[in-house]
């Protein structure tokens, strides 16, 4: 079972998430996902499936990954790995998407809602 996060968890991780700081599982493929992350690979196969089948994200900050080595331009950890259950995932993505809705309107490309310009 993967812990919930607090609220104001969630919202650093989305903030850090829209400021490009931390890789996730959405950045690639899903047959990238154990060569993004190695790490999951060491562990007992059923503790993996188990651990995967409740994630709703995977994932870790750049500043822990190898540095200069990649995987189909991709980096890699392959040292850790953090993981979301899937309500606070749902929960997260939907903080990205109103950081970058956020961002494209303060920047003047999406129109506000309720806007009669």
């Amino acid at each position: 079972m993967i812990p919930s996060k607090t609220d104001q968890q969630l919202r650093q991780l989305a903030v850090d998430i829209s400021e490009g700081r931390v890789f996730t599982n959405r950045h690639c493929r899903a047959e990238m996902v154990l060569k993004v992350f190695p790490v999951l690979g060491f562990m007992k196969r059923e503790e993996a499936i188990s651990l995967l089948g409740n994630a709703g994200l995977v994932y870790e900050y750049n500043s822990e990954r190898v540095k200069k080595l990649s995987v189909d331009g991709m980096p890699m950890f392959l040292c850790s790995a953090n993981f979301l259950n899937k309500p606070d995932t749902t929960t997260v993505l939907d903080y990205v998407k109103e950081l970058n809705l956020t961002k494209l309107k303060f920047v003047g490309t999406v129109e506000a809602k309720g806007d009669n310009k």
